[in-house]
């Protein structure tokens, strides 16, 4: 598996969440799974996790270019792969022109111009360009999309559907009725959860706040997590004069604490510009909390208009705001959506990508080359890679 990331790094979100539970899933089936991935500082060079080999090489900047080296390097120390899975989010990593290997594609998400709103300039004019070349690279390769809209994204662009099959994300069901937390019947609550980036329009939301407290004056939310954007969005709420009672940033947090916000929220909202999938929205679906969503590729999959939750065209942050002071003040409309959204989270247990992703490897394996010792012993200090660190955020 080639991925920018793994799990492990602190920059990790969704995409590596999918990746470690496809893996180490594989892992579970008789498959022997390895990660090619970016190094971090803190982060040793060969680890073995859930069975999962992780292979940290290269800087996170230079990846991309690195890493036909580094697999070449890899491949001669323990043998070849009889597949490849390439996660094609970031920035393509355009495996079948050099990883000599049967090459499985996965997408989360293609950027297109969105990429424009969240990169600076000659960046995002890069990804486009790449991105451009995905129809000549791939054309030919097996692709893995997480949702109807990414699949829909990549047959626009030129790759053929019949190459293309659905392996949706999927979630760990909590136990509902836990001591996690619940509702405050007279406390509207509005949760945010991910990571701040400027494509996530987190700004948005804060700014849609004023027009949810004109419908429900004691309404407040809570933003959930870290990120570049996130300096944007405080000061937004503060020229909105939106203090920490009205709007609380509690920054990275860990996961139970994450669920805690979650459970006790009437309501989730996520005003992206684009999302591979929106796991936080069936996250919160399983906690039978409802959505109010963005109308853009993957939210509108993942939240579905009145069974599941509330999607807005053309978002802003008045209409965004009257969509979800609407769902605040009907106490049967956001109960019986919350009915569906738990429903349609138990349908998504992560089998049903295991499974695609299975029925995409090679039917007969290729002989391998004699197998090398493997790097991956245990770690030891010395395996530490020094390199500048990152603040850990949640996804």
């Amino acid at each position: 598996m080639l991925n920018w990331l793994d799990w492990t790094h602190p920059l990790w979100g969704g995409a590596e969440v999918y990746m470690r539970e496809t893996a180490t899933r594989l892992v579970a089936r008789g498959h022997e799974v390895t990660v090619l991935c970016s190094a971090y500082a803190g982060g040793v060079a060969n680890e073995t996790i859930d069975g999962v080999h992780v292979a940290r090489r290269g800087r996170f900047w230079t990846y991309g270019v690195e890493l036909p080296w580094h697999y070449r390097r890899l491949v001669w120390e323990r043998g070849a792969w009889d597949v490849v899975l390439e996660y094609t989010n970031k920035v393509p990593l355009f495996a079948p022109v050099w990883a000599g290997a049967p090459v499985v594609a996965v997408a989360h998400h293609v950027w297109g111009r969105a990429i424009f709103a969240e990169s600076p300039l000659p960046v995002a004019t890069a990804v486009w360009v790449s991105e451009a070349l995905l129809p000549l690279v791939y054309r030919k390769v097996p692709w893995l999309a997480v949702s109807p809209s990414t699949r829909d994204d990549l047959v626009s662009r030129g790759i053929p559907a019949a190459s293309i099959t659905l392996a949706p994300n999927g979630i760990e069901l909590p136990v509902l009725g836990s001591a996690i937390g619940a509702p405050d019947p007279h406390t509207p609550r509005v949760v945010w959860v991910g990571r701040a980036r400027r494509y996530k329009r987190l700004e948005l939301l804060v700014e849609a706040m004023v027009t949810v407290r004109q419908a429900v004056p004691n309404a407040t939310l809570d933003v959930v997590g870290d990120g570049p954007a996130l300096g944007e969005a405080r000061r937004r709420a503060e020229r909105l004069g939106l203090g920490p009672a009205v709007v609380t940033f509690h920054g990275a947090v860990a996961d139970a604490e994450r669920d805690h916000f979650v459970a006790r929220a009437w309501v989730l909202a996520q005003p992206s510009l684009k999302e591979g999938w929106g796991r936080t929205v069936l996250e919160a679906g399983a906690f039978g909390v409802p959505s109010v969503v963005a109308d853009v590729p993957g939210l509108r999959d993942a939240a579905v208009s009145g069974t599941t939750g509330v999607v807005v065209a053309d978002a802003t942050p008045a209409r965004f705001g009257r969509a979800i002071g609407e769902l605040l003040r009907d106490h049967a409309m956001r109960n019986r959506l919350g009915v569906g959204a738990i429903a349609l989270a138990e349908a998504h247990g992560w089998r049903t990508a295991v499974d695609a992703t299975e029925q995409c490897l090679p039917a007969e394996n290729a002989p391998r080359p004699r197998q090398r010792q493997s790097p991956f012993t245990p770690a030891v200090p010395s395996d530490r890679i020094p390199m500048p660190g990152a603040p850990q955020v949640v996804r």
